[in-house]
């Protein structure tokens, strides 16, 4: 991963919202665990960023973050001492990864030892869960950002068309999934596919679903294609119709102005198998999930143009997806594999 790819003027963009984060927050640093929205990168470092310097990365290896002070200090006292350092110890701090957030935080969670340790080195700090107001100040998108997303679907597309040019009776999942995660990496993305038959070589008349996930530039898309051997039967023709209408469903009610729940309830309309599974997930750079058969509740956000969405519906075998941006308007699809249904017997 390219560490430099941002610009000095997309860092700062970024730090005035992390300091907007603290103002709304009332806090006077953030502590973010594996992030690398306001270091650019590398991914796994554990951040602290004060309200009135550089962010700090705590790593466990050699990688660089070029927009901090690194240390290799990635545990409970690097924490600690930082704070500390700073004249933060007594200080109100925000902290990104303390719990799961309705609809669902799917980032990555401090370990429960971990943040033990931390509250118990530092007994006069006070810590405020963040999560939704972070996702609130950094889900709208950049210039800089938004073509780095283009690329990224790019080699999405990419991994999908390898995909799709493997499936052919008496291969197995697990080679056509490598074909497409080969792809991915010779772009330069760092690639997730997940292809599912049911283990055994494929047959004309088999059906399933490739997973395909592609993160570049810390930024990801994702998208569910359906993977079907000849031709497809009637039930599995009308799965497929009825997940195309879950996912047209989502592409019609994310526009800015709605929420995340109220689009979530539109794909769940469209969808009446018992088997049917709609998911809306919102990407970049923190993801939350909206999906399974009730409509979030609690903490629902507003949707703004600019940000990014997976939208997904399961229907038995086969699932079809993809990742959307929004505008004033109408969504722009990133990438939509579900384009590729068949692939002829050969």
């Amino acid at each position: 991963m390219n560490f430099e790819m941002y610009s000095q003027d997309e860092r700062d963009r970024r730090w005035a919202l992390g300091r907007a984060l603290m103002d709304a927050e009332g806090v006077e640093a953030l502590v973010l665990y594996e992030n690398a929205y306001f270091t650019g990168g590398p991914p796994d470092a554990i951040v602290v960023f004060p309200r009135g310097g550089r962010p700090v990365a705590l790593t466990d290896g050699p990688a660089a973050s070029p927009w901090a002070d690194n240390r290799r200090s990635r545990h409970a006292y690097g924490i600690a001492e930082v704070l500390w350092e700073l004249r933060l110890h007594r200080s109100a701090v925000g902290v990104l990864g303390l719990e799961p957030y309705p609809p669902i935080h799917r980032g990555p969670l401090l370990p429960h030892s971990l943040w033990s340790q931390v509250l118990g080195l530092l007994p006069e700090a006070t810590f405020t869960a963040v999560w939704p107001g972070y996702f609130r100040h950094v889900a709208r998108h950049s210039g800089e950002e938004v073509a780095v997303l283009s690329e990224c679907a790019r080699i999405a597309g990419a991994i999908a068309d390898a995909v799709s040019d493997a499936l052919r009776p008496g291969v197995r999942e697990g080679e056509v999934a490598v074909a497409g995660l080969g792809t991915g990496y010779a772009l330069g993305a760092t690639p997730s596919v997940r292809v599912r038959f049911g283990g055994r070589p494929l047959s004309p008349g088999d059906a399933g679903t490739a997973e395909i996930r592609c993160t570049y530039g810390f930024l990801e898309v994702r998208g569910r294609m359906p993977l079907v051997l000849g031709q497809a039967s009637r039930a599995l023709a009308g799965a497929l119709d009825r997940a195309r209408a879950g996912y047209a469903a989502g592409l019609r009610a994310v526009r800015p102005g709605g929420t995340v729940g109220r689009a979530a309830a539109a794909i769940v309309a469209e969808l009446d198998g018992p088997g049917d599974e709609p998911y809306l997930v919102g990407l970049n750079p923190v993801s939350l999930s909206a999906g399974g058969r009730e409509a979030p509740s609690g903490h629902d956000f507003v949707i703004a143009p600019g940000m990014t969405f997976a939208l997904q519906t399961g229907c038995g075998r086969v699932a079809v997806g993809g990742t959307v941006l929004t505008t004033e308007d109408d969504p722009i699809e990133l990438f939509a594999p579900f384009t590729r249904v068949s692939s002829p017997t050969r």
